[in-house]
Protein backbone atom coordinates (compact mmCIF):
# COMPACT_ATOMS: atom_id res chain seq x y z
CA UNK A 1 0.00 0.00 0.00
CA UNK A 2 1.34 3.39 -0.99
CA UNK A 3 1.15 6.09 1.65
CA UNK A 4 0.68 9.76 0.83
CA UNK A 5 4.30 10.33 1.80
CA UNK A 6 5.47 7.64 -0.66
CA UNK A 7 3.40 9.15 -3.47
CA UNK A 8 4.76 12.61 -2.68
CA UNK A 9 8.34 11.30 -2.80
CA UNK A 10 7.73 9.65 -6.18
CA UNK A 11 6.08 12.78 -7.52
CA UNK A 12 8.99 14.85 -6.28
CA UNK A 13 11.40 12.47 -8.01
CA UNK A 14 9.53 12.82 -11.31
CA UNK A 15 9.55 16.61 -11.03
CA UNK A 16 13.30 16.64 -10.40
CA UNK A 17 13.84 14.54 -13.54
CA UNK A 18 11.64 16.97 -15.49
CA UNK A 19 13.64 19.90 -14.14
CA UNK A 20 16.89 18.23 -15.20
CA UNK A 21 15.52 18.00 -18.73
CA UNK A 22 14.31 21.59 -18.77
CA UNK A 23 17.63 22.88 -17.41
CA UNK A 24 19.24 21.72 -20.65
CA UNK A 25 16.79 23.70 -22.81
CA UNK A 26 17.11 27.26 -23.95
CA UNK A 27 13.99 29.38 -24.47
CA UNK A 28 13.83 28.62 -28.20
CA UNK A 29 13.94 24.86 -27.68
CA UNK A 30 11.27 25.09 -24.97
CA UNK A 31 9.01 26.93 -27.41
CA UNK A 32 9.45 24.17 -30.00
CA UNK A 33 8.67 21.53 -27.35
CA UNK A 34 5.50 23.31 -26.27
CA UNK A 35 4.42 23.62 -29.91
CA UNK A 36 4.91 19.90 -30.53
CA UNK A 37 2.71 19.11 -27.52
CA UNK A 38 0.00 21.41 -28.88
CA UNK A 39 0.22 19.70 -32.28
CA UNK A 40 -0.26 16.35 -30.53
CA UNK A 41 -3.46 17.55 -28.90
CA UNK A 42 -2.31 18.73 -25.47
CA UNK A 43 -4.34 21.80 -24.47
CA UNK A 44 -2.80 25.23 -23.92
CA UNK A 45 -4.33 25.23 -20.45
CA UNK A 46 -2.67 21.96 -19.43
CA UNK A 47 0.73 23.12 -20.67
CA UNK A 48 0.26 26.44 -18.88
CA UNK A 49 -0.71 24.77 -15.61
CA UNK A 50 1.80 21.91 -15.49
CA UNK A 51 4.83 22.22 -17.74
CA UNK A 52 5.05 25.97 -17.32
CA UNK A 53 5.41 25.69 -13.53
CA UNK A 54 8.10 23.00 -13.71
CA UNK A 55 10.01 24.92 -16.36
CA UNK A 56 9.86 28.13 -14.35
CA UNK A 57 11.49 26.45 -11.36
CA UNK A 58 14.28 25.06 -13.54
CA UNK A 59 14.60 28.38 -15.33
CA UNK A 60 15.36 30.22 -12.10
CA UNK A 61 18.58 28.22 -11.80
CA UNK A 62 19.89 28.92 -15.31
CA UNK A 63 18.37 32.33 -16.03
CA UNK A 64 21.52 34.37 -15.54
CA UNK A 65 23.56 32.14 -17.84
CA UNK A 66 21.20 32.06 -20.81
CA UNK A 67 19.30 35.33 -20.83
CA UNK A 68 19.80 38.01 -23.49
CA UNK A 69 19.58 41.66 -22.39
CA UNK A 70 18.74 44.63 -24.60
CA UNK A 71 18.67 48.40 -24.20
CA UNK A 72 16.42 51.26 -25.31
CA UNK A 73 14.79 51.61 -27.80
CA UNK A 74 14.50 47.85 -28.38
CA UNK A 75 10.83 46.74 -28.11
CA UNK A 76 11.66 44.16 -25.44
CA UNK A 77 13.32 46.85 -23.33
CA UNK A 78 10.14 48.92 -23.62
CA UNK A 79 7.90 45.98 -22.68
CA UNK A 80 10.01 45.27 -19.62
CA UNK A 81 10.13 48.91 -18.51
CA UNK A 82 6.34 49.01 -18.75
CA UNK A 83 6.28 45.92 -16.59
CA UNK A 84 8.23 47.81 -13.93
CA UNK A 85 5.52 50.45 -13.78
CA UNK A 86 2.74 47.84 -13.73
CA UNK A 87 4.49 46.00 -10.88
CA UNK A 88 4.65 49.24 -8.93
CA UNK A 89 0.88 49.59 -9.33
CA UNK A 90 0.40 46.00 -8.18
CA UNK A 91 2.51 46.70 -5.10
CA UNK A 92 0.29 49.68 -4.27
CA UNK A 93 -2.80 47.55 -4.91
CA UNK A 94 -1.54 44.85 -2.54
CA UNK A 95 -1.04 47.41 0.23
CA UNK A 96 -4.45 48.99 -0.32
CA UNK A 97 -6.14 45.57 -0.20
CA UNK A 98 -4.48 44.76 3.15
CA UNK A 99 -5.84 48.02 4.55
CA UNK A 100 -9.31 47.46 3.04
CA UNK A 101 -9.63 44.13 4.88
CA UNK A 102 -9.53 46.06 8.17
CA UNK A 103 -12.04 48.74 7.16
CA UNK A 104 -15.81 48.72 7.73
CA UNK A 105 -17.13 51.58 5.59
CA UNK A 106 -16.33 53.84 2.66
CA UNK A 107 -15.64 56.61 5.17
CA UNK A 108 -12.96 54.46 6.82
CA UNK A 109 -11.11 54.15 3.52
CA UNK A 110 -10.20 57.83 3.22
CA UNK A 111 -7.61 58.44 0.47
CA UNK A 112 -7.62 54.77 -0.50
CA UNK A 113 -10.90 55.32 -2.37
CA UNK A 114 -9.04 57.52 -4.84
CA UNK A 115 -6.01 55.23 -4.80
CA UNK A 116 -8.11 52.23 -5.89
CA UNK A 117 -9.54 54.35 -8.71
CA UNK A 118 -6.09 55.43 -9.85
CA UNK A 119 -4.73 51.88 -9.79
CA UNK A 120 -7.72 50.47 -11.67
CA UNK A 121 -7.44 53.25 -14.25
CA UNK A 122 -3.72 52.63 -14.65
CA UNK A 123 -4.21 48.89 -15.20
CA UNK A 124 -6.89 49.49 -17.82
CA UNK A 125 -4.75 52.09 -19.58
CA UNK A 126 -2.01 49.46 -19.97
CA UNK A 127 -4.09 47.75 -22.67
CA UNK A 128 -1.85 49.00 -25.47
CA UNK A 129 0.95 46.94 -23.89
CA UNK A 130 -1.05 43.74 -24.47
CA UNK A 131 -2.12 44.95 -27.91
CA UNK A 132 1.48 45.44 -29.03
CA UNK A 133 2.39 41.98 -27.78
CA UNK A 134 -0.54 40.23 -29.42
CA UNK A 135 -0.81 42.17 -32.69
CA UNK A 136 2.90 42.63 -33.37
CA UNK A 137 5.28 40.42 -31.37
CA UNK A 138 3.13 37.28 -31.37
CA UNK A 139 2.43 37.68 -35.08
CA UNK A 140 6.15 37.68 -35.86
CA UNK A 141 6.74 34.62 -33.70
CA UNK A 142 3.94 32.82 -35.51
CA UNK A 143 5.85 33.20 -38.78
CA UNK A 144 8.53 31.00 -37.18
CA UNK A 145 5.89 28.41 -36.22
CA UNK A 146 6.12 29.42 -32.57
CA UNK A 147 2.56 29.85 -31.36
CA UNK A 148 2.16 27.79 -28.18
CA UNK A 149 3.93 30.16 -25.72
CA UNK A 150 2.08 33.17 -27.14
CA UNK A 151 -1.28 31.36 -26.98
CA UNK A 152 -0.65 30.49 -23.34
CA UNK A 153 0.12 34.15 -22.61
CA UNK A 154 -3.03 35.27 -24.46
CA UNK A 155 -5.13 33.09 -22.16
CA UNK A 156 -3.75 35.17 -19.30
CA UNK A 157 -4.50 38.41 -21.15
CA UNK A 158 -8.15 37.42 -21.60
CA UNK A 159 -8.55 36.73 -17.89
CA UNK A 160 -6.77 39.96 -16.93
CA UNK A 161 -8.96 42.08 -19.22
CA UNK A 162 -12.15 40.79 -17.61
CA UNK A 163 -10.92 41.37 -14.09
CA UNK A 164 -9.31 44.75 -14.75
CA UNK A 165 -12.56 46.04 -16.26
CA UNK A 166 -14.52 44.63 -13.32
CA UNK A 167 -12.16 46.29 -10.83
CA UNK A 168 -12.51 49.56 -12.72
CA UNK A 169 -16.30 49.26 -12.57
CA UNK A 170 -16.39 48.68 -8.81
CA UNK A 171 -13.93 51.46 -8.00
CA UNK A 172 -15.49 54.11 -10.25
CA UNK A 173 -19.12 53.17 -9.62
CA UNK A 174 -18.98 52.34 -5.93
CA UNK A 175 -22.17 54.34 -5.33
CA UNK A 176 -24.05 51.50 -7.03
CA UNK A 177 -22.88 48.94 -4.45
CA UNK A 178 -23.06 48.39 -0.74
CA UNK A 179 -19.74 48.63 1.07
CA UNK A 180 -19.87 44.86 1.73
CA UNK A 181 -20.23 44.07 -2.00
CA UNK A 182 -17.58 46.64 -2.92
CA UNK A 183 -15.12 45.28 -0.35
CA UNK A 184 -15.68 41.63 -1.26
CA UNK A 185 -15.28 42.15 -5.00
CA UNK A 186 -12.39 44.62 -4.87
CA UNK A 187 -10.42 42.28 -2.59
CA UNK A 188 -11.18 39.23 -4.74
CA UNK A 189 -10.34 40.96 -8.03
CA UNK A 190 -7.32 42.75 -6.61
CA UNK A 191 -5.76 39.68 -5.03
CA UNK A 192 -6.16 37.75 -8.29
CA UNK A 193 -4.48 40.51 -10.29
CA UNK A 194 -1.62 40.94 -7.81
CA UNK A 195 -0.82 37.24 -7.76
CA UNK A 196 -1.44 36.29 -11.38
CA UNK A 197 -0.12 39.44 -13.06
CA UNK A 198 3.17 39.22 -11.17
CA UNK A 199 3.59 35.60 -12.27
CA UNK A 200 2.55 36.52 -15.82
CA UNK A 201 5.11 39.31 -16.02
CA UNK A 202 7.84 36.97 -14.83
CA UNK A 203 6.93 34.48 -17.58
CA UNK A 204 6.96 37.18 -20.24
CA UNK A 205 10.24 38.75 -19.12
CA UNK A 206 12.10 35.47 -18.72
CA UNK A 207 10.48 33.06 -21.18
CA UNK A 208 8.43 34.72 -23.93
CA UNK A 209 10.77 37.64 -24.57
CA UNK A 210 13.80 35.37 -24.38
CA UNK A 211 12.22 33.09 -26.99
CA UNK A 212 11.67 36.12 -29.22
CA UNK A 213 15.23 37.41 -28.73
CA UNK A 214 16.67 34.04 -29.69
CA UNK A 215 14.44 33.59 -32.75
CA UNK A 216 13.82 36.96 -34.41
CA UNK A 217 16.33 38.76 -36.64
CA UNK A 218 17.48 42.36 -36.44
CA UNK A 219 15.32 43.18 -39.47
CA UNK A 220 12.27 41.65 -37.81
CA UNK A 221 12.87 43.66 -34.64
CA UNK A 222 13.07 46.85 -36.70
CA UNK A 223 9.68 46.00 -38.19
CA UNK A 224 8.26 45.25 -34.75
CA UNK A 225 9.53 48.59 -33.44
CA UNK A 226 7.84 50.46 -36.28
CA UNK A 227 4.53 48.68 -35.74
CA UNK A 228 4.68 49.24 -31.98
CA UNK A 229 5.25 52.96 -32.59
CA UNK A 230 2.05 53.04 -34.66
CA UNK A 231 -0.04 51.45 -31.92
CA UNK A 232 1.31 53.74 -29.21
CA UNK A 233 2.63 53.29 -25.69
CA UNK A 234 1.52 53.29 -22.09
CA UNK A 235 3.28 53.97 -18.78
CA UNK A 236 6.66 54.40 -20.42
CA UNK A 237 7.70 56.16 -23.61
CA UNK A 238 10.92 55.06 -25.37
CA UNK A 239 13.56 57.78 -25.76
CA UNK A 240 13.17 57.93 -29.52
CA UNK A 241 9.41 58.42 -29.20
CA UNK A 242 9.49 61.57 -27.12
CA UNK A 243 9.15 63.88 -30.12
CA UNK A 244 5.93 62.10 -31.10
CA UNK A 245 4.14 62.69 -27.80
CA UNK A 246 1.12 64.95 -28.22
CA UNK A 247 -0.56 66.96 -25.49
CA UNK A 248 -4.14 65.68 -25.52
CA UNK A 249 -6.56 66.40 -22.70
CA UNK A 250 -8.61 63.19 -22.70
CA UNK A 251 -9.31 63.05 -18.99
CA UNK A 252 -13.05 63.43 -19.40
CA UNK A 253 -13.23 60.53 -21.85
CA UNK A 254 -13.70 56.93 -20.60
CA UNK A 255 -10.37 55.06 -20.65
CA UNK A 256 -11.48 52.51 -23.24
CA UNK A 257 -12.37 55.27 -25.72
CA UNK A 258 -9.33 57.32 -24.71
CA UNK A 259 -6.92 54.54 -25.70
CA UNK A 260 -8.41 54.34 -29.20
CA UNK A 261 -8.26 58.10 -29.70
CA UNK A 262 -4.67 58.43 -28.51
CA UNK A 263 -3.58 55.49 -30.70
CA UNK A 264 -5.18 57.04 -33.79
CA UNK A 265 -3.58 60.39 -33.02
CA UNK A 266 -0.17 58.74 -32.82
CA UNK A 267 -0.70 57.07 -36.17
CA UNK A 268 -1.69 60.36 -37.76
CA UNK A 269 1.48 61.97 -36.44
CA UNK A 270 3.58 59.18 -37.91
CA UNK A 271 1.94 59.60 -41.30
CA UNK A 272 2.61 63.34 -41.14
CA UNK A 273 6.31 62.77 -40.43
CA UNK A 274 6.71 60.27 -43.25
Amino acid sequence: MQTTKTIDVKRSGHEEKEKDIFRSLDAKTFARLAQELIDEGVSHGKIRKNIGDVYLEALLEVLVEKRIDVTSPHPVFTFMEEHRVILDSLNQLDGAIKRLKKQDSFQDMGEDLKLFEDIAHHLVEAESHHQREEDVLFSELQKHDITAPAEIIKIDHTEFRKRKKALYNFTYNRQDYSFEDYKKNVIELGEYLVKELESHIFKEDNILYQIALQVLSQEEWAKIKKECDKIGYCCFTPDDQLEKVVELDLRQMPPFERHGKSSRSGMNLIRTKQ
